[in-house]
């Protein structure tokens, strides 16, 4: 199964979620945090649904 990943700042755009919220919803299970590939993110991990 291949999964779209975006980083943390863009899902918050995207979802108009709070950073807390997103962070929540991953300790819940609801997100699934992925280790970043680079690519000029910062050190910003990636995140799929």
């Amino acid at each position: 199964m291949d999964f779209d990943t975006v980083s943390l700042e863009a899902a918050i755009v995207i979802s108009g979620l709070s950073r807390r919220t997103l962070w929540r919803r991953i300790a819940e299970g609801a997100v699934r945090k992925v280790e970043s590939q680079g690519g000029g993110g910062g050190g910003c991990s990636a995140f799929y649904k």
